[in-house]
């Protein structure tokens, strides 16, 4: 091939997984990556030495099993400047779309988008965005100076998806990458800025039906076993969470980060966590019948029944769930949004993220009193009951600068945001009281507001009720500072 006409230059157009066959018809179903040099050159920028959409890179390609003739491809993304690869193994599955009984075939990439494609023509039935995306990302040459990109290099979806009953689990990364005209500026590139999903989707319609925030990247891929779904964090976050529902059942810390995905052998589950200085295997068992085996040979040699895999088997050790941390205090004292915390101020609290974000609360049946108390020097965050990752979720974030708290009612209009003050979408400010300190690389902000504000921005409370909840923290001030610090989802529950 001539490589677009420089191939002293230009590359690319490889796979990084195996391809999906299907073998009733001989046909193999492959993810085509990336064209190079990315973004260009100096003599080259923003890829002028490959002109035109650099064919049959980013792809889905159909190819005869026994000639390697190719059946059909179908580019999802032409002259790609950014790495960004439709790479992921495809997925085949025979289902309803649109109304039509279809075999279809489901591919992925570092693009951040999942399609769906009729297996025989090729024809793409539906594609969906999933994670933090801006269109910047479809640039087809680069303006001088820098630019911003999400998904960035190491972004998108990075490791294998998953399928199960009409239903597509994909595991994302999200993590912008800075570019010029003839370089990626791998400077501002940081592991630790990474956040993580995991994104459940109607494979008939491209619907998001759930979705599951992490701290750190999700590079665990996502495997389903009977009625629950697994994946990992890269700080070595094992989860185990409800295929139909979302609802998380279970969570486990190795002793190292992960970043590959795991075997299944008859009743245990394997995986490698070799981030950091204790690289390990580790192998969990799926049912409570019996105890995970201490070696791979106790594994390997021992005869065990089948146990029935709908739920994991508790683990030696206690793990603290963030769905269920909730501690009575003493006695509750009186409320002063002074941003300290006093002993019986709050009746209720929640710790997250190892203890590094704390939710503390007390209400009666009008006023909600609750404090925010972050490891950051920058905002703190809290959403209310969202419907998908953060939209319509009536949130409250604050900070403290030169002694001063600033507390705001905003509302998520979006998936990623924005997230507007209530008042400037015709709601109002409904804060009653507010304070807060920052000392110490910890940020405190307290606020009081009505259980029932009246207001169609707020959500509204009731005793007794358990609700959603998002939150996050960030080393800025800035509302447009993204939450570098960390974030995550739980439930609390009103007195």
């Amino acid at each position: 091939p001539d490589l677009w006409g420089h191939r002293e230059v230009n590359s690319g157009g490889g796979c990084w997984y195996p391809p999906s066959i299907d073998t009733d018809t001989g046909i193999m179903f492959w993810g085509i990556a990336n064209p190079a040099p990315f973004p260009g050159t100096e003599e080259w920028p923003s890829g002028t030495s490959r002109p035109g959409p650099n064919l049959y890179t980013d792809s889905m390609m159909a190819l005869d099993h026994a000639t390697g003739e190719m059946i059909w491809f179908n580019q999802v993304l032409a002259h790609d400047l950014f790495d960004h690869d439709f790479q992921i193994s495809p997925i085949l599955a025979e289902l309803e779309v649109m109304g039509v009984e279809q075999k279809v075939v489901f591919g992925a990439g570092k693009m951040g988008k999942v399609y769906a494609f009729n297996r025989s023509s090729g024809e793409v039935l539906w594609s969906t965005v999933v994670g933090e995306y801006d269109e910047t990302a479809q640039l087809d040459a680069l303006p001088n100076g820098t630019t911003r990109i999400l998904p960035g290099v190491l972004g998108g979806v990075e490791t294998p998806m998953a399928y199960h009953e009409g239903v597509l689990y994909v595991p994302v990364v999200n993590m912008f990458s800075d570019w010029t005209p003839t370089a990626f500026d791998s400077s501002t590139m940081d592991f630790n800025n990474g956040t993580g999903e995991l994104v459940a989707i109607d494979a008939s319609s491209g619907k998001i039906l759930w979705i599951k925030l992490f701290e750190t990247m999700a590079l665990g891929g996502a495997t389903v076993i009977n009625d629950l779904v697994f994946t990992a964090e890269y700080d070595g976050t094992i989860y185990a969470f409800k295929a139909d529902s979302g609802e998380q059942v279970f969570e486990q810390k190795a002793p190292a980060g992960i970043n590959g995905w795991p075997a299944v052998a008859k009743d245990a589950i394997i995986w490698p966590a070799g981030v950091g200085a204790d690289p390990s295997l580790i192998a969990l068992r799926l049912g409570a019948a019996t105890k995970t085996p201490e070696t791979p040979a106790d594994l390997l040699n021992e005869t065990m029944e089948k146990a029935t895999l709908t739920e994991l088997a508790e683990p030696t050790e206690a793990i603290p769930s963030e769905l269920a941390v909730s501690v009575d205090a003493a006695v509750a004292g009186e409320w002063t949004p002074d941003g300290v915390i006093s002993e019986g101020e709050y009746s209720k609290n929640l710790s997250l993220s190892g203890g590094r974000y704390i939710v503390h609360w007390k209400n009666d049946a009008e006023d909600l009193y609750m404090a925010l108390e972050g490891n950051a020097e920058g905002f703190v965050a809290i959403g209310f009951e969202p419907t998908q990752a953060m939209k319509d979720a009536d949130m409250v974030m604050g900070w403290v600068s030169r002694g001063e708290a600033t507390v705001l009612d905003l509302y998520s209009t979006g998936i990623y945001g924005p997230h507007p003050p209530d008042e400037d979408l015709g709601g109002t400010n409904n804060i009653l009281e507010f304070g807060g300190t920052e000392a110490d690389g910890w940020t405190v902000i307290e606020f009081k507001r009505k259980m029932d504000t009246g207001d169609e921005f707020d959500k509204a409370f009731k005793s007794g009720q358990t609700v959603d909840i998002i939150w996050s923290m960030s080393s800025s001030d800035s509302l447009s500072i993204r939450h570098n610090v960390g974030r995550g989802e739980a439930m609390l529950a009103f007195e």
